[in-house]
């Protein structure tokens, strides 16, 4: 018997075959997941005659259709017919029989035709079961651009770059002189590695512009040794700066050139060579630079 479901996103009423009783499915409305009903105990089944996309159209008693009652007088007539010509042995009667059984079948089986034909076929159903699951398949990884480390530039040499140019021009280790908020100058208590740098703006028109350390800028110098030992940078805090480094507001203009120091601790003994990267950034450029200072470079490099 029919399920009657309705629909609980659209209100759509529908019916399904018994067969999909418990079953999920979509709606053919909405699209929407329901879950067909069970299929309810006898005294709770009823009959349905619209519902939703599918309609069940009782055949009316007066339209023509042949109906149980017709089937049984038309065979008690052929039995009766059958029975009666061949007791009385009339030849011209069991023609009369032979005839009304042949016209009896011919007369069922257009009414069948008929009946076939009147009956319109279930295209689409209103209840779908939901189709099985299928594992997702994980779209391919998005290829990793490589960005190539940028060449190390041995000491003694000029790292160039559109409008910029950038050395190494001494690395020595002694205390560093540091310029207080009050005027003063002092010494730090303890040797540092401290290295300048030269800085060239080869741009007809454009200032480059210094900018210090902040939360929004990658670090601007970092220092490593041969065996990738981190040598940490001195902060002196924001008021006292190294002799010699740059300001914030301090600009480079087209052609000229300029200077900046920057202090980092005092390397390993058995350091053999440091590696100085620096973020162009803070010079007004692009990218970054990479130098490499041997050991027997450093001035003061107790080895």
């Amino acid at each position: 018997m029919p399920l009657t479901l309705t629909c609980p996103s659209c209100s759509t009423a529908a019916t399904v075959p018994d067969e999909f009783a418990g079953k999920r499915g979509k709606c053919r409305n909405c699209g929407s997941v329901i879950t067909a009903p069970p299929i309810p105990k006898q005294s709770e089944q009823t009959s349905v005659e619209t519902a939703g996309d599918v309609r069940l159209t009782p055949k009316s008693k007066s339209g023509g259709k042949p109906g149980a009652y017709h089937w049984l007088i038309t065979g008690a007539a052929v039995v009766l017919s059958l029975v009666i010509g061949y007791f009385a042995g009339r030849e011209h009667l069991k023609a009369q029989i032979k005839a009304t059984f042949e016209n009896a079948f011919a007369e069922a089986g257009a009414n069948l035709k008929k009946m076939s034909n009147s009956i319109e076929p279930l295209t689409k159903p209103a209840f779908q079961a939901a189709p099985p699951l299928v594992p997702a398949i994980a779209a391919p990884a998005a290829a990793k651009l490589s960005v190539p480390e940028p060449t190390i530039v041995e000491h003694g040499r000029t790292f160039r770059t559109d409008g910029l140019e950038v050395w190494i021009a001494e690395a020595k280790i002694e205390p560093a002189e540091v310029n207080t908020l009050t005027g003063d100058t002092k010494r730090s208590a303890s040797p540092d590695l401290i290295v300048k740098f030269g800085i060239r703006n080869t741009h007809d028109r454009k200032m480059l512009p210094f900018k210090e350390d902040n939360p929004f800028m990658k670090g601007s110098f970092e220092v490593r040794d041969d065996v990738d030992n981190l040598i940490r940078g001195i902060n002196f805090g924001m008021s006292n700066k190294p002799v010699g480094a740059m300001t914030a507001g301090q600009d480079i203009r087209p052609g000229d050139e300029a200077t900046h120091v920057q202090v980092f601790a005092d390397p390993p003994p058995k350091t053999k060579f440091l590696v100085v990267s620096v973020n162009l950034a803070t010079f007004g450029g692009e990218g970054t630079a990479k130098f490499r200072i041997p050991a027997d470079k450093i001035q003061g490099f107790a080895r």
